[in-house]
């Protein structure tokens, strides 16, 4: 009887030993930070065409500049056109 009993206490005081060193530690969740919400107009849309436009005249400008100087940068001009399309 005495046999048993020390064997269930052992198993007992070992399952406890087992539990402590692998039990789950519980992570708590962090803080939820609230975000705003940015509610975004059409301006960027609107903004976007217009800074493009001066920019895309200038590439047109400089390529034609190029083209009279270059007869190589004319056909890269015409292959990258016809890419495009």
């Amino acid at each position: 009887m005495t046999s048993v009993l020390l064997k269930f206490l052992l198993t007992v005081v070992l399952l406890y030993i087992f539990w402590v060193l692998f039990k789950p530690e519980k992570k708590r969740p962090g803080k939820k930070v609230a975000r705003k919400k940015i509610v975004r107009k059409n301006k960027t849309a609107d903004k976007k065409p217009a800074i493009l436009l001066p920019n895309m005249q200038q590439i047109r400008r400089n390529t034609a500049e190029q083209m009279k100087k270059n007869p190589e940068i004319v056909s890269r001009v015409i292959r990258h056109w016809l890419r495009e399309k």
